[in-house]
């Protein structure tokens, strides 16, 4: 096995870990008797935290697209918001190519040492 297969086989175990971590807590199912319903309201919670650790995989994968620390990403996402580090993600990503840009903007030098070339 190659290493991206193995760090991509260790992203899915640690993400299905904090998913149903995420899950037990929210619905508390542990304080619960044994055999109780599960209500519209458990559904809700479920489907919107579903939804927020979803929001926090896709900005996790962005950012490895984009070469930035991945988990640092889906952390931000995951306690913040998953919409709010999209934007700050797109934020960082435009700010960092408008700076690269005009670092390689440089004035033409003349070989004799005068700036703006001949004259």
């Amino acid at each position: 096995m190659n290493r991206n297969t193995i760090r991509a086989f260790r992203d899915v175990v640690l993400l299905v870990a904090l998913a149903w971590l995420g899950v037990t807590v929210l619905l508390d199912r542990q304080r619960r008797r044994i055999g109780a319903p599960i209500t519209l309201g458990d559904i809700v919670i479920a489907v919107v935290y579903f939804a927020w650790f979803l929001g926090s995989v896709v900005a996790m994968r962005i950012a490895r697209k984009r070469h930035r620390s991945g988990w640092a990403w889906f952390i931000t996402a995951y306690t913040v918001s998953p919409l709010l580090a999209l934007v700050m993600l797109k934020a960082f990503s435009s700010e960092a190519g408008s700076l690269k840009a005009t670092a390689t903007h440089t004035d033409t030098v003349d070989p004799r040492g005068s700036k703006g070339g001949a004259r």
